[in-house]
């Protein structure tokens, strides 16, 4: 009896009437809002409208967040913890959004988040500093050009563009 009286009151509430105002619902006058029902559940879902992108750039930019992507193949550096030493391994495959199931040099296989990897270069960098920073996602800062040797070498170029007379 109970369940009949409370789908009845349901109804009722969520019905729009005429002689409220602006044919409104009981329910919807009270809380101010139109309140879910089952039959809420059949209309589809709406989507996300992208206004959060521009939220979570910001985000990203004041934080320092970086979007890290891999690969099954890729090497990679992975650690469990800070207190933890950082170690070789390559991804096995993609878990999901931003989980990855990671090989080590030992041949065991741990799942780990994006965030406990960082990408391993397999190739030669000019030095250990550069191949550091950009492992760790580092600032590298460039050594700047004095105005003498910037001058050195525009002059060393104009010398080569000028073709021969004949």
């Amino acid at each position: 009896m109970d369940k009949i009286v409370v789908t009845f009151l349901l109804a009722y509430r969520t019905t729009p009437s005429a002689t409220l105002p602006q044919q409104r619902c009981p329910a919807e006058l009270f809380f101010g809002r139109n309140p879910r029902t089952t039959l809420d559940l059949l209309l589809p879902t709406k989507q996300p409208t992208g206004c959060g992108t521009k939220m979570e750039r910001q985000f990203n930019r004041r934080h320092g967040a970086v979007e890290s992507n891999f690969d099954g193949g890729d090497p990679v550096y992975v650690c469990y913890r800070p207190s933890h030493d950082w170690m070789a391994g390559s991804v096995a495959k993609r878990i999901g959004g931003r989980l990855y199931d990671v090989t080590l040099a030992n041949g065991s296989t741990h799942r780990f988040h994006a965030n406990q990897m960082r990408p391993r270069s397999t190739q030669l960098m000019d030095d250990d500093f550069t191949a550091f920073a950009v492992t760790f996602n580092l600032p590298v800062r460039l050594p700047q050009a004095t105005n003498d040797e910037t001058r050195h070498l525009d002059e060393h170029a104009g010398e080569h563009n000028q073709q021969p007379s004949n």
